[in-house]
């Protein structure tokens, strides 16, 4: 029973000891350019504003085309 724990204590320090000298892996960069956040940013934008335009226009009674 004693060589078991003893075997079992042993395997647990190398498993420390493995965990202690792990080295991250290397993630690569990643450039995004900002250029078509923007626009699609804009395209919302203009999107969003128009159906508030058309929820104004329903809810003073004027007249929809």
């Amino acid at each position: 029973m004693a060589f078991v724990c003893v075997k079992c204590t042993d395997v647990a320090a190398v498993r420390l000891i493995q965990l202690l000298c792990w080295t991250p892996p290397c993630i690569p960069e990643v450039y995004l350019p900002e250029e078509p956040f923007i626009h699609v940013a804009s395209a919302l934008t203009i999107e969003i504003n128009r159906a508030f335009k058309l929820l104004q226009d329903v809810a003073s009674g004027r007249n929809l085309k």
